[in-house]
């Protein structure tokens, strides 16, 4: 099995664990003038939303960089997974955009989530519509998208394609989420703290201090350029760049050309008036620095957010940073003692309430389903005394828990593949459905929470309208916004008496604010200096506990609450960043309603797609030739030239995957030469093989573990010299890898582990018998980021013939085939050093280990 087929097989497998659903999918497809929209039956409204909002979109996003999509791009909306980290993205082999349905958790913008994908996904693929001229073309031609995919790595740096992006949402989009302070605020806050830092530093992140993301330092860097150079700058920018982009500076070198200065010269200028305008605007703002809870020393950028009292005074909060993994839930003690209670890997990071009532708290996880393209947000429960952690649904998509003052009922956000938003009240013993409330005009719906006495909910909820702040009675089902929807970044309200207070960045700073229930009346309650969020009261009602952020991440903070003490505000239409791009239109309220005609979709005229004429598969079968694989993840297909950098001998091999049922299906065929090295003689023979089988591939992550298990057999026809063999090969491997930290050099307490036998069912009159296994284990080291690695083989040939070695030698041994070889290794990893250092643009140093 692990011969000539085996990068058929990868290729198979990968095509079959990120883009097959469910077989039982019922798509539907929409054409219009320059897309095909490809969707599940039961999003049919949202398809036409779409579809609108990218023929609208189409100009707006294409016309700035001088770029055409080819005819009838395909874009793909699905329904089936929870979104977590994007809610969308763009791929070549084959080029395609894919849009989640499901909105993200967290703060996205105030306007309408498929606009908002559309303006995200569409400039993306403008992006690769552009890098494909000059040097990019060329590569195109050559070898497909495979080069195209390869040109782009190789030189669009990543803070341009994300800052292009997040400025079009910004510019294009009322609401925008570059349109609100939070979208700047560590810039701001590095600045505004005398955190210096390089172009190249920026550029490629730190393993100790944080630096802005690439969407943040891109959005200034790419606004700064058009403000100094016009609007048409970026399409010569990226003109010049895309033919020249054989080099790995063309972007810093055409920005030079056509603006006088190189993107490291830009940074600088960029960060001095940044520097300089958040100065002066800060002069004469007073702001109330809190008592700070947690006393522990930051080695690295270190982040608690999401805190809540304990009675005793005690403090629980979320914490993550380069040092941890995933999240540590962390218990601060009212003496400064950090205590770790747990590790655990919620759906979205940041999103999840710390909500724990008579010591039992509850977290939602994001489970894959065991084979297909679908996810599932399930709700677990975990007695912090004994460490007992129980799952309480199954199958079920809900997010944000918190639970009820009195411990027993669970509110959480439902969200389906139709689309429907509904609050759901479970049963905290045993998961089951209380209650359920539809959200009015099926708004989304964030982060929950209980009133004091149980009967109200408080949320944040969403539509093409922007955010509201709403208070649904739970008895009656009555729902009332005591903010509207508007365009404001709104977030993580709880009650407090009379009063709401939330997260909003209303005037300019993200702060906590209040609004009073009855009348609507808004305050502000704390005068950060960079930025506050995540509020909670004290069980007497006295102090709140908040996120105050530095540059060195969230600190756990404490403030009296005295509602005499805060100051009234009025909210103000428009932007509360610092307004840096050049100018903004909304080209949303143009979306028409226009009723396209939908038609089945039918994958069987799709399901050959050759996208890429380059390298097919990795060493040690290397192989070139031709690469194809359908958009809906059925069909993957190859015919390449091999080279096998093991036996250091060629061939030729096609072959096809079929990936509509649970088993993946596979056939190829191979002719290449064979070379075994043997201690004592090398032996060259002709090999042709007919291979036919299927794998299975199985998903069981679950919380902080990545987790796969994958197992098949196949058979083979094997002719070469004098005759020939019918081997059956059966195989399975395995992998448990723990999630880990930044500064880890290994997913410590993880296990890889592969095992094949292979044996003959018609000698012809070769024999063949092989079994081989493989296993790659990490361990904790000595102290923190240090690991372990472990990695051993074995493999057993018997017979007239020898299958081509699987054990990978250690490093430093002559590789060679022989009946019975075991091999041993370990390494271990230490970190020595993390100097940040640049040796101009060629080198930057992160980690010394």
């Amino acid at each position: 099995m692990l011969n000539a087929h085996l990068p058929l097989m990868a290729l198979g497998l990968a095509a079959a664990l990120w883009a097959q659903y469910p077989p039982e999918t019922q798509w539907r497809t929409i054409r219009t003038a320059h897309f095909d929209v490809v969707f599940p039956r039961e999003v049919a409204a949202d398809a036409q939303r779409l579809a609108n909002a990218l023929e609208t979109m189409y100009q707006p996003l294409s016309q700035p960089l001088g770029a055409t999509l080819p005819r009838h791009t395909t874009v793909l909306l699905a329904n089936q997974g929870v979104t977590r980290y994007s809610g969308g993205f763009v791929s070549l082999m084959p080029r395609m955009a894919t849009m989640r349905a499901m909105p993200m958790q967290g703060f996205w913008g105030t306007n309408d989530w498929i606009n908002t994908l559309t303006v995200a996904e569409g400039r993306r693929l403008v992006q690769i519509a552009k890098i494909n001229h000059g040097f990019g073309k060329a590569a195109y031609f050559f070898f497909g998208e495979s080069g195209l995919e390869f040109v782009g790595a190789w030189s669009m740096p990543a803070w341009w394609l994300a800052g292009d992006v997040r400025a079009a949402q910004t510019g294009l989009l009322r609401g925008g989420v570059g349109q609100y302070a939070s979208s700047e605020m560590m810039m701001r806050t590095l600045l505004m703290s005398g955190q210096k830092f390089s172009f190249m530093k920026a550029m490629h992140g730190s393993l100790k201090e944080a630096v802005p993301g690439e969407a943040e330092l891109g959005s200034f860097l790419v606004n700064h350029v058009e403000r100094q150079a016009g609007a048409g700058s970026w399409d010569s920018i990226m003109t010049r760049a895309a033919r020249n982009s054989w080099n790995p500076f063309s972007v810093s070198s055409a920005m030079k050309k056509e603006t006088g200065m190189s993107a490291a010269s830009n940074f600088r200028q960029t960060m001095s008036q940044l520097q300089e305008t958040w100065t002066a605007q800060a002069q004469g703002l007073a702001f109330r620095r809190p008592q700070v809870i947690n006393a522990v020393p930051k080695r690295s950028f270190t982040t608690y957010f999401q805190p809540v009292f304990e009675k005793d005074g005690s403090v629980l909060a979320q914490k993550a940073g380069f040092d941890t993994y995933p999240l540590e839930m962390v218990r601060v003690r009212p003496d400064g003692k950090e205590q770790t209670v747990f590790r655990f890997a919620p759906t979205v990071n940041g999103a999840n309430r710390t909500s724990v009532v008579n010591g039992k708290m509850v977290w939602d996880e994001y489970v894959p389903d065991v084979r297909w393209q679908r996810s599932y947000s399930e709700i677990l429960i975990r007695d912090l005394a004994t460490g007992r952690t129980r799952r309480l649904t199954h199958g079920a998509r809900f997010q944000n828990p918190v639970l009820s003052p009195d411990g027993g009922r669970i509110l959480v956000v439902e969200f389906l593949p139709d689309r429907r938003c509904s609050l759901v009240i479970l049963d905290a013993e045993n998961g089951a459905e209380l209650r359920r409330l539809s959200s009015p005009d099926n708004d989304m719906i964030y982060t929950p929470a209980w009133s004091e006495d149980g009967t109200r909910a408080v949320m944040i909820s969403q539509n093409g309208q922007g955010r509201a702040l709403t208070v649904a009675d739970l008895e009656t089902g009555a729902f009332r916004d005591v903010i509207p929807h508007r365009d404001e970044e709104l977030g993580n309200p709880v009650f407090y008496r009379d009063y709401v207070l939330y997260k909003s960045s209303s005037q300019g700073l993200v702060n906590i604010f209040a609004v009073r229930i009855a009348d609507g009346r808004t305050y502000q309650v704390t005068s950060a200096q960079f930025g506050a969020d995540f509020p909670a009261v004290s069980p007497d009602g006295s102090k709140l506990l908040y996120s105050d952020y530095t540059a060195r991440g969230y600190n756990l903070a404490e403030l009296p609450l005295d509602p005499s003490s805060w100051k009234p505000v009025d909210w103000v239409a428009g932007p509360t960043s610092l307004g840096y791009q050049k100018d903004t239109r909304d080209y949303s309220a143009a979306i028409p309603a226009t009723q396209y005609p939908v038609q089945n979709y039918r994958a069987a005229p799709h399901l050959f797609d050759v996208h890429s004429w380059g390298v097919t598969s990795p060493p040690p079968d290397l192989g070139f030739g031709l690469q194809s694989n359908d958009k809906m993840g059925l069909l993957a297909a190859n015919a390449s030239f091999l080279y096998n950098t093991t036996e250091q001998a060629a061939g030729f091999q096609t072959g096809l995957s079929y990936s509509r049922y649970f088993p993946v299906l596979y056939f190829n065929f191979s002719d290449r030469n064979r070379k075994l090295e043997y201690v004592d003689r090398t032996d060259r023979f002709t090999e042709r093989t007919a291979a036919a089988g299927f794998a299975t591939p199985l998903n069981f992550s679950r919380g902080i573990y990545f987790t796969r298990l994958n197992f098949g057999a196949d058979v083979e026809d094997i002719r070469l010299r004098n005759g020939g063999l019918v081997p059956l090969t059966y195989s399975m491997g395995f992998a448990h890898v723990r999630q880990s930290a930044a500064r880890d050099l290994a997913p410590v307490w993880s296990q890889i582990v592969r095992v094949i036998y292979s044996h003959q069912v018609l000698a012809d009159p070769y024999t063949a018998n092989r079994l081989a296994a493989t296993g790659r284990f990490a361990l904790p080291g000595l102290a923190q980021h240090h690991a372990l690695d472990l990695a051993g083989g074995y493999e057993r040939n018997n017979g007239s013939y020898l299958f081509s070695r699987t054990v990978p030698f250690p490093r430093g041994y002559t590789a060679y085939t022989g009946r019975n070889l075991t091999t041993l290794s370990g390494t271990y990893s230490v970190p020595l050093w993390y100097p940040d250092l640049a040796i101009g643009q060629l080198l930057y140093i992160k980690r010394v280990a």
